[in-house]
């Protein structure tokens, strides 16, 4: 299923560089009085912070994330809110050694969906803040493998469901940004453990 969703994943992101390279598909500055939006794209790097403190332990209190938005509607206002589909990924892995035994685990949490964010000030301003949240399909996989001399095991689970979150950030000359997410995909189990893959995303990103 993991598979299945990051060939979505793929294809979605074809769509949008198809549309990114139309004529005419950004003839607009920004956030214009008619709501016409020039930089749609919103690309984002930074880290996943897991809330369970059993995926810290065993797969590390950090994850990479990236991420990818395309704003596609927006409802014209002074502080207009901004409909957008977002591409979300993370993953993380850490390698125990118990002596002669080496225990592996990896996880990794995919999202394709749909967002909105609101503005609090006016788009003529050059520093800006919003907030929002969006639900969509995640996709969690966890992997733990043990090696025992020549002898390997492992143990995979894949689960595919709903899932939200909520954000809130800054936003610089309607361009630059900085951004907290709190997504909750839900939880999963594998190797005799329960995981939640809920976390703090805290990266930083550009429109255009």
């Amino acid at each position: 299923m993991q598979k299945t969703l990051r060939g979505a994943l793929f294809l979605v992101g074809c769509g949008l560089t198809m549309v990114w390279f139309s004529p005419g598909a950004f003839a607009q500055d920004s956030l214009t009085p008619g709501g016409k939006i020039r930089r749609p794209f919103r690309v984002k790097i930074g880290g996943y912070f897991p809330a369970d403190g059993t995926i810290r332990r065993d797969t590390g209190n950090r994850f990479t994330s990236i991420g990818i938005a395309y704003d596609f509607f927006t409802l014209p206002a002074l502080t207009p809110l901004i409909g957008s589909v977002y591409i979300n990924d993370a993953s993380g892995r850490r390698d125990k050694t118990f002596g002669n035994d080496v225990i592996e685990t990896e996880a990794s949490i995919s999202g394709l969906g749909l967002q909105v964010r609101t503005y609090f000030l006016p788009q003529t301003e050059n520093l800006n803040f919003f907030a929002g949240g969006g639900f969509g399909i995640y996709s969690i996989t966890v992997r733990t493998g043990r090696q025992q001399g020549a002898s390997f095991t492992e143990e995979s689970q894949d689960s595919t469901r709903l899932g939200g979150k909520v954000m809130a950030g800054v936003e610089w000359k309607k361009r630059f940004f900085g951004e907290l997410e709190y997504t909750f995909p839900g939880i999963v189990s594998a190797g005799g453990k329960t995981f939640d893959l809920s976390g703090l995303n805290v990266s930083i990103g550009t429109r255009f």
